[in-house]
């Protein structure tokens, strides 16, 4: 679908905080949100439930007042991501701060559920994220090239344990081998949580901001995005693109794809059928966009 093709709505620009928590209708183009930063950038926003889910565990928080932009995705539970993100918004403390006193809040409401997070601070053409579990950003040059990636495999190195595992059973001595536990606390709740501070990220004039809950790592590969990203240049039409696209891939139907013969697998006759490198996976969406 070309751009020309998409539905033009005349939309409100908002100039206030906000959290966004749509349950919506499965393709955010249809109920995205603009808002103004105070340096000027339009900030495309949306959050749905997506095809099939009737809930939304995803919060998207506008903080225009500090251009501070976050994206929470909860874990079979919208309490804690409802709960951290009324925190977030109404605190105008860093996001650290901001995630303690939420998880004080989790525990004095006897929630145990988790959230994952991402989060962008703006300072002139600097941007700084903040990370806990799956949720991701990306940075594009204005033609596309991938710039910056924040996903979980960046905290793999954070508060790592080490499990010593006896496997004498198949033939291994315990001194000989022990498990590493690569796979971190990385999420809040009311046990805690700890935010992974990724490098600062100087950008340039038209350089493209992605920030997501982990529905997009499950529908699109970064060589997709980047293709995107190029052909589509806007960061209105990027938004909508990304939109549409994930709407048609949690929409079709999975037994279209068994009629291509010659795969071995149903996992690669997806990816034919869906035109992507990833097997679609249904899920709640939050995305957040703007270029610098």
């Amino acid at each position: 679908m070309g751009v020309e093709e998409f539905k033009k709505h005349e939309k409100e620009v908002i100039s206030h905080n906000m959290i966004l928590d749509s349950v919506g209708n499965g393709n955010m183009a249809d109920n995205y949100q603009i808002f103004r930063s105070l340096s000027g950038q339009m900030i495309y926003a949306s959050t749905d439930a997506g095809i099939g889910e009737n809930r939304n565990d995803d919060r998207v928080i506008i903080k225009l007042s500090l251009e501070e932009f976050t994206i929470l995705d909860g874990m079979d539970s919208s309490i804690p991501s409802k709960i951290l993100a009324e925190v977030i918004l109404n605190g105008q403390d860093e996001i650290e701060q901001s995630v303690r006193n939420g998880v004080e809040s989790l525990k004095s409401e006897n929630v145990h559920k988790g959230v994952c997070l991402i989060s962008v601070k703006k300072h002139d053409q600097t941007l700084k994220f903040k990370q806990a579990g799956d949720c991701g950003a990306m940075v594009f040059t204005s033609d596309g090239k991938i710039k910056f990636v924040a996903d979980d495999s960046s905290q793999i190195n954070q508060n790592i344990t080490i499990l010593p595992v006896d496997l004498t059973d198949v033939g291994i001595e315990r001194d000989k081998q022990s498990l590493v536990d690569t796979l971190p606390n990385n999420f809040i709740s009311a046990g805690g949580g700890n935010l992974y501070k990724h490098d600062d990220v100087r950008c340039e004039k038209g350089d493209i901001v992605i920030l997501f809950s982990d529905f997009l790592w499950s529908n699109f590969s970064k060589r997709e995005l980047s293709f995107i990203v190029k052909e589509y240049k806007t960061p209105e039409d990027i938004f909508k693109k990304i939109s549409h696209v994930t709407y048609l891939k949690m929409k079709s139907e999975i037994g279209s794809a068994l009629s291509y013969k010659g795969f071995d697998s149903l996992g690669e006759k997806m990816k034919v059928y869906y035109g992507g490198d990833h097997v679609p996976q249904i899920d709640n969406q939050s995305l957040l966009l703007f270029q610098m």
